[in-house]
């Protein structure tokens, strides 16, 4: 008679069993570590995007804002548009410049811009739907660019995330001389001699203005786009530096707009 012997069935051991744990949680760890990288990735390109978008936006803007100051509509009768007093008496024409509040010790500059139009920044009528004169306030209030229109005190978010706006004016006032003229007859040559605050020169000046530069500093929406605090620092022209040390990014915008100023 042939015996039959049984043997009880062996499940895997405890080392087996540890093994199989410790490589799994390898995998694991290999597939974390690929999403939080290609997380991180796609944080850094979606703020890198954001910033250039918004340097596009507010590079075209602004240069389109500042290449109408002082613009008149030929179908129109008056004189040019004319300019606010800011530093002293009396008013300039073509082009529209900071006001008397402005001082070198302030963070941003806040520039009004002047010309004919039938609407203002916010999208009024400020002549009843009929052409008039269009006064557009440009400022930068709690990380906002802000336009402050011509019919009433209302205004509007024109783009977030800002930080600073620095403002410089290129001046047409020594006809190539070492020092500048003081008749405006003789001054203008068709070439920049210097660039400006708005408290460096007054009303008077005005019709030496040729060109506006801007600098203005934007921050990204992404408040952790870097990995740990990054310490950053930004000049805008002749003002302080601007220090931070934070997880945002930031970039520093810089143009130049051409003024139609002619006499």
């Amino acid at each position: 008679m042939k015996s039959t012997t049984l043997s009880h069935q062996q499940g895997y051991t405890l080392i087996e069993v540890m093994v199989g744990a410790t490589l799994g949680l390898f995998i694991i760890a290999g597939a974390l570590n690929v999403f939080l990288s290609a997380s991180k990735t796609n944080t850094l390109h979606s703020s890198i995007s954001d910033l250039q978008e918004k340097a596009r936006f507010v590079s075209v803007y602004l240069n389109n804002e500042l290449e109408r100051g002082g613009w008149l509509d030929p179908t129109t009768e008056g004189d040019s548009p004319t300019a606010i007093t800011f530093g002293t008496t009396g008013t300039g024409e073509d082009v529209t410049v900071c006001n008397a509040a402005e001082s070198s010790s302030l963070m941003c500059d806040r520039i009004q811009i002047t010309y004919n139009g039938v609407r203002d920044c916010l999208g009024a009528a400020v002549n009843s739907g009929n052409v008039g004169v269009v006064t557009n306030t440009y400022y930068v209030e709690n990380g906002e660019l802000r336009c402050q229109g011509t019919v009433g005190t209302a205004n509007d978010i024109i783009l977030s995330d800002v930080e600073s706006l620095q403002v410089l004016y290129g001046l047409d006032d020594s006809n190539g001389q070492k020092t500048p003229y003081t008749s405006t007859a003789q001054m203008k040559d068709g070439i920049i001699d210097r660039y400006v605050e708005a408290y460096d020169f007054n009303a008077t000046g005005l019709s030496t203005l040729m060109s506006v530069r801007f600098s203005i500093l934007l921050r990204g929406s992404e408040v952790n786009a870097y990995d740990q605090n990054t310490a950053q620092s930004y000049t805008l022209f002749n003002e302080a530096t601007l220090n931070y040390d934070d997880r945002r990014m930031r970039l520093l915008v810089n143009g130049t707009a051409i003024v139609a100023n002619g006499d």
